[in-house]
């Protein structure tokens, strides 16, 4: 990966920095972005994430939802 805050992508785990949090009682929405594409990832709330901070995930390739950036439109994964 060339972004500086993306230290690896191996094994679809994902190792970056928190951007945002949005916390939404039992759950909470943790933003990360790479270049200029923002990664919106929900999470039980005992995730515990600060803006800046680092943060290690799994991607669930059997879970995702893509959207095209322009229409807003989903986009098929399969």
């Amino acid at each position: 990966m060339n972004d500086p805050k993306v230290s690896s992508l191996k094994d679809n785990i994902l190792k970056t920095q928190v951007d945002v949090t949005e916390p939404l009682g039992d759950q909470i929405i943790i933003v990360v972005k790479i270049g200029e594409t923002t990664i919106k990832a929900l999470m039980p709330n005992i995730v515990q994430a600060e803006p800046g901070s680092p943060i290690e995930f799994a991607i669930n390739t059997n879970n995702i939802h893509l959207f095209d950036l322009e229409t807003e439109k989903a986009l098929s994964v399969n």
